[in-house]
């Protein structure tokens, strides 16, 4: 009878050591059959690039892959425009600017201007200047009431006395017509004719008589 208590009791003994061990030993055997967790964003480690300054040496930060990016991205259209360098305006060429008209000077009592010439046997005003000049006397007769104007016609040597006084008088009323047209008073106008009379060059040539078929135009 002891020895089956004795038995009995080492038995149950054995068993609460038993159970004293699993519960030491479940914790381990429960981390150690646990699966790993994966880890899903991780950053790599970059080595950092030694930098030099100086006598120390220092280290310097790799550029990180948003960094690159953001560097390596070509520039947009509009960049590009923005700083793209804009050309000086052209200067335009300067406009010739003409002078002011001189103005002209009145003429004074007895002055004469340049004779008007005509051609062999005419009475037609055709040479430039002697129209120039004419416009102006025109314009200093109308401008000036006071003015007045004598007008004395020439031929040259050749022809009949008849002729040559005839064609002095219609030489000297075109130039009166002239002047009328052009605003000139008629009531001002004096018309001389004397013929061959009064020569400015006495030579019996054409060249003599080329300046003798004339109208003078002088004021009074």
């Amino acid at each position: 009878m002891n020895v089956r208590l004795a038995l009995g009791i080492l038995l149950v003994l054995g068993l609460a050591d038993l159970a004293l061990l699993n519960l030491h030993l479940a914790p381990q055997l429960a981390m150690q059959q646990a699966p790993v967790p994966t880890e899903t964003a991780r950053t790599p480690h970059v080595p950092s690039a030694p930098v030099s300054t100086g006598s120390a040496l220092r280290v310097a930060p790799l550029p990180t892959a948003s960094a690159v990016a953001v560097v390596s991205a070509a520039p947009t259209t509009s960049a590009v425009a923005s700083v793209a360098v804009k050309e000086p305006p052209v200067a335009p060429p300067p406009v010739a600017v003409a002078p002011p008209p001189v103005p002209s000077t009145p003429s004074s009592p007895g002055e004469s201007i340049a004779d008007v010439n005509f051609e062999l046997s005419s009475f037609q005003i055709t040479y430039l200047p002697s129209i120039i000049a004419l416009k102006r006397v025109a314009q200093e007769l109308r401008n000036d009431p006071s003015r007045r104007l004598l007008l004395r016609g020439h031929a040259d040597q050749m022809g009949p006395d008849s002729y040559k006084h005839a064609l002095s008088q219609r030489r000297a009323t075109t130039v009166q017509m002239f002047l009328i047209s052009h605003g000139a008073p008629l009531d001002r106008i004096t018309v001389e004719a004397v013929g061959d009379s009064e020569p400015i060059d006495p030579e019996n040539n054409p060249v003599a008589w080329a300046k003798n078929r004339r109208v003078q135009v002088l004021w009074r």
